[in-house]
């Protein structure tokens, strides 16, 4: 049960990093206005059908989507879409039971999101990171990532973040 709530918030902290996404995907500049509107239009199109696809538990399928995402996202050189992209897909990795290929992708979107400054993705792809350790039964190694993710929700003040981890660490030193 409690690994559904964490799958639950991860899908929800993912919506919720994908607002600021879409929203300049939709207010592009007026010079070379078709090509980007024509790229504009496919990430949003990609951007839901990967959203659908993981809500749908079709992780495979969601993963290649995201990965189709982020080459877009590194054809543009938007930095900050590619560590969502990278997250999302480490994250549909974890979901399907692929854990050494969740932290390939976590640990990719991890620089990115602290060289952009994005500190609720950061700390969202540490809690993620520690959630695989668990997972893999490495409870002292999810720990660590648990509580910097932990400091960074407070130190930001993300509540619903913070007792996500909380939770995360709780069912760690349960399970001890």
């Amino acid at each position: 049960m409690k690994s559904m709530k964490r799958i639950i918030s991860s899908i929800l902290i993912l919506g919720a990093c994908l607002s600021f996404v879409t929203v300049p995907l939709m207010v592009q500049p007026s010079w070379a206005q078709s090509q980007e509107d024509a790229q504009s239009q496919e990430l949003l199109k990609l951007i839901e059908q990967a959203d659908q696809q993981q809500k749908q538990e079709k992780y495979p399928q969601a993963i290649e989507t995201w990965q189709q995402i982020l080459a877009i996202a590194q054809q543009l050189k938007n930095k900050q879409l590619q560590g969502v992209a990278l997250n999302a897909v480490g994250l549909n990795y974890y979901l399907s039971s692929g854990p050494q290929q969740a932290l390939k992708y976590f640990n990719q979107a991890l620089p990115i999101a602290r060289e952009v400054g994005d500190r609720s993705e950061e700390a969202d792809i540490l809690d993620s990171i520690g959630s695989v350790y668990q997972s893999m039964g490495q409870p002292q190694e999810a720990l660590k990532y648990y509580n910097q993710a932990l400091s960074i929700a407070r130190q930001i003040g993300d509540r619903k973040l913070e007792a996500t981890i909380l939770e995360n660490i709780k069912e760690v030193n349960n399970s001890k």
